[in-house]
C-alpha cells in the first residue's frame, strides 16, 4: 500500500539514524557557536551572509521540488556523509589552534547536515543537497576568514577609494591614526575625515557574491570555463560595488549634516542589493535548471 506524502515524511524524519545525525547536528552547531570568537557572532556581514545563504536554500528548494524519500530506502548515503563529518570533528581536535580546526568543525555540521538531507529526500535530489552543501561550507570559509581578511581588505578599498578622488581633483589623504590603543584607518577627502571601518570592507557584497555563484553553477552544471568567468565577474562586481558606495558615500557626506548615518545606511543597502542584483542577472544566464516538470494530466479520449 502506498503511503501519502505527509505519512512518507513522517515516516523518514521517525528513522531513528536521521534523530540521531540531526541530534548531532544540533549539538555540534551549539559546539560551533560557542567556540567562535564573539567579534565573528557579532559582526552584521556574517548576519547578513547568513540570511541570505538561507533565502537562497529556499529558492533552490523551490526551483527543484525534491520529493522525500520512499519510507523503506536505505540510509547509506546519510552514513557516509555522517562519517566524513565524524572525521571532520576528529581533525578539529588534531589541529593546531586559529582558524583552521574552527573550520574543520563548521565542516562537520555541513556534513552531518547534508547526511541528514540524504535520509530525508530521494537520490534524485544529490544535486540540490550538494549544492547547498557547497554554499553552507564556504559560508563557514568565509566566516573564518574574516578576522584574517578585513583589514587587508580595508587597506586596498581605502588606496583605490584615495586614487579615485585623487584622479577626479580632490585633496585627499590615507593613512593610520591611533584612538584609545586601537589603530583606524582614515581616508581624508578636502580636509573631512572618513573612518574605514569593517563595514567599508565589502566582505559582505565580496562574499554573498561568491557564495550565490558557487552554489549556482554546481546546481546547474555551468562548464568550467564559464564558471571562472562567473568567478571573476563576482570579484569585480564585488569590488566595484563596495568602491562606488564608498564614493557615494562621501560625496554625499557635506550635504546631509547630521543625518550622514541615515544616508549611510540607506546607500549602502541600495548598492548592496543593486549589485547582488547584478551577479545573479549574470549567473541566470548560464547552465539550466534541473527543475522537475509540472505533471500534466492525462487527456481522457472522447
Amino acid at each position: 500500500m502506498s503511503l501519502s506524502l505527509s505519512q512518507t515524511a513522517v515516516a523518514r524524519v521517525k528513522r531513528p539514524t536521521f534523530l540521531v545525525l540531526a541530534a548531532a547536528a544540533v549539538g555540534l552547531i551549539v559546539w560551533f557557536y560557542a567556540t567562535l570568537p564573539e567579534p565573528l557572532r557579532e559582526a552584521d556581514q556574517v548576519a547578513n551572509l547568513a540570511i541570505l545563504l538561507g533565502l537562497l536554500g529556499l529558492y533552490l528548494f523551490n526551483d527543484f521540488r525534491p520529493k522525500f524519500a520512499s519510507a523503506d530506502m536505505g540510509d547509506k548515503d546519510g552514513y557516509i556523509w555522517a562519517a566524513i563529518g565524524l572525521a571532520a570533528a576528529g581533525l578539529s581536535f588534531a589541529l593546531p589552534g586559529g582558524i583552521a580546526p574552527i573550520f574543520a568543525l563548521f565542516v562537520s555540521i555541513s556534513c552531518f547536515l547534508r547526511a541528514c538531507g540524504g535520509i530525508l529526500l530521494e537520490p534524485e535530489s544529490r544535486r540540490l543537497l550538494n549544492s547547498l552543501f557547497i554554499a553552507f561550507s564556504l559560508f563557514g570559509a568565509l566566516l573564518v576568514s574574516l578576522p584574517l581578511l578585513d583589514m587587508p581588505l580595508r587597506i586596498i578599498t581605502g588606496r583605490w577609494s584615495a586614487q579615485i578622488f585623487s584622479w577626479l581633483q580632490n585633496d585627499t589623504e590615507l593613512g593610520f591614526i591611533t584612538q584609545e590603543g586601537v589603530p583606524m584607518l582614515l581616508l581624508v577627502v578636502n580636509g573631512r575625515p572618513f573612518h574605514v571601518a569593517a563595514e567599508c570592507n565589502g566582505f559582505g557584497l565580496l562574499g554573498t557574491c561568491l557564495l550565490f555563484t558557487a552554489a549556482i553553477v554546481f546546481y546547474r552544471r555551468v562548464p568550467i570555463l564559464d564558471t571562472i568567468l562567473l568567478i571573476i565577474a563576482a570579484l569585480f562586481v564585488a569590488m566595484v560595488g563596495n568602491l562606488i558606495r564608498i564614493f557615494i558615500i562621501v560625496s554625499l557626506a557635506p550635504m546631509v549634516g547630521d543625518q550622514y548615518m541615515l544616508m549611510h545606511e540607506v546607500v549602502g543597502t541600495i548598492t548592496f542589493y543593486g549589485f547582488l542584483g547584478l551577479q545573479w542577472w549574470l549567473i541566470a544566464g548560464f547552465g539550466h535548471s534541473p527543475r522537475r516538470p509540472d505533471p500534466t494530466p492525462e487527456k481522457s479520449e472522447a
